[in-house]
């Protein structure tokens, strides 16, 4: 009953998840097709201009009777950085040298324009070209549609990790960087669908093999086994060990004849296995294999050592670090 209960919740946990997930793309589809639409109702009457305060970017585009104002942030990923847009607005002309709308308020100077916050904050701008602003604008939808892909393939694979990396690299070569936004748009949902079937057709394939594997760890014979797991990919992936691992839990003895039919990859079958305690004993007493059964015990024991080795080192830097700081005259 209570398996059943956290099941449901967790069901309902990832229904809500992907609810917002997919609002959250709605509403970024939604300003980037308006600013699309936007622009390209635009003619040479057109002005662009951006915010001279690095710490607090905004793009604004004024026409006659509006003007449209992107607070930018920072996409941060280990892979690298790009752009994002925290929020959009637009602005309407409300006098002769204003628009306002609730949350800011765009008043004419000389040459330029000031954007005032709500709250008062005041920043001062400068003219720019409409490439730099549709670059940065589209690199914040590329990044986001990637970010997006990432979550769906993470909930429908779990043992998949896409990385983000990509979207980096591949803007890099695209060529629609300052294309309209509508027309980029379009060219990024194409490139995503791409990649999304491309991703599952290859995924679903490692997900059947290894569930074949799961199923049939104590039934079928090794070299069909073998068979399958030489199919799946080996490093970062889950489909492996988790074969591997059902395996040798089925019969001990397997572990020996991975190590030997997989060599190159002795040390993520190692793995596979090392945090159950109760599976490594049985591999010990399994008979024969002494040389690969020694170097197995020896790694195991290195390994299962490492995180002690880790903490006194930490412990003496530490230790060092204090002795330092108390010597200081």
């Amino acid at each position: 009953m209570v398996d059943l209960i956290l099941d449901t919740n967790k069901k309902v946990l990832n229904y809500v998840y992907k609810c917002y997930r997919i609002m959250q793309t709605l509403k970024c589809l939604l300003s980037l097709l308006l600013l699309g639409i936007s622009i390209q109702s635009l003619g040479q009457n057109t002005s662009y201009f951006k915010t001279t305060n690095k710490k607090n970017k905004y793009y604004i585009y004024i026409q006659s009777e509006f003007a449209t104002v992107f607070r930018m942030g920072i996409f941060y990923d280990k892979s690298g950085t790009g752009s994002s847009i925290s929020q959009q607005d637009t602005l309407i002309l409300t006098g002769e040298n204003e628009y306002r709308n609730k949350n800011y308020s765009l008043q004419k100077n000389k040459d330029d324009y000031t954007l005032i916050t709500s709250n008062g904050r005041e920043y001062k701008t400068i003219g720019t070209n409409q490439e730099l602003v549709l670059a940065e604008l589209n690199n914040a939808y590329w990044l986001q549609s990637h970010l997006e892909l990432s979550s769906k393939l993470r909930q429908e694979f779990p043992f998949y990790h896409f990385f983000l990396g990509t979207a980096f690299s591949t803007w890099k070569k695209n060529n629609f960087k300052t294309s309209p936004t509508s027309l980029f748009i379009e060219h990024t949902n194409v490139h995503i669908a791409h990649v999304y079937d491309s991703i599952c057709k290859q995924q679903s394939a490692y997900t059947k093999t290894n569930l074949f594997i799961i199923t049939n760890s104590s039934t079928a014979n090794y070299p069909q086994l073998k068979d399958s797991l030489s199919t799946l990919p080996k490093q970062y992936s889950k489909y492996f060990k988790t074969a591997v691992y059902s395996m040798v839990k089925s019969n001990p003895e397997y572990f020996f004849k991975i190590v030997q039919d997989f060599e190159s990859d002795k040390e993520i079958i190692y793995w596979a296995i090392d945090k159950d305690k109760e599976l490594v004993k049985k591999i010990k007493q399994v008979r024969g294999y002494d040389s690969l059964k020694k170097e197995f015990i020896k790694n195991y024991r290195s390994g299962r050592a490492m995180p002690f080795k880790i903490i006194g080192a930490f412990t003496l830097m530490g230790a060092l670090i204090s002795w330092l700081i108390i010597a200081q005259p």
